[in-house]
């Protein structure tokens, strides 16, 4: 699981699937992610703008990254008490956001509830 102690805000991973997904990207892009967790750790989520975030949807935002092996996506929402939690990683493979890949981080957002 993506989590250190910082400050301002905690990223963490939604649960088990989540993270089978993070170790399955390539590692310069699992690298890159932890990069970006640490920075929303140190500055928190308000501080940061494209093209390390977009807003997708309602609480959905999306982290941003890219490494030489390609595209990284993880689809997050904000909790109470500055928690980040990422709901969905994966490796983007076309221009556009699979809208499959939205589905499943809306789906999993709606199951903490």
């Amino acid at each position: 699981m993506m989590q250190a102690a910082g400050n301002i805000w905690i990223v963490e991973n939604l649960n088990e699937r989540v993270d089978d997904e993070f170790n399955a990207l390539p590692k310069d892009i699992q690298a890159r992610f932890l990069r970006l967790a640490e920075l929303v750790e140190e500055i928190g989520v308000p501080a940061l703008k494209e093209p390390y975030i977009k807003h997708i949807e309602g609480k959905l935002w999306e982290m941003r990254v890219k490494a030489k092996s390609g595209i990284g996506r993880g689809f997050y929402c904000t909790v109470v008490g500055k928690r980040v939690i990422v709901l969905r990683y994966f490796h983007k493979k076309t221009p556009k956001t699979p809208k499959n890949e939205i589905e499943i981080a809306l789906r999993r957002m709606k199951s903490m509830r």
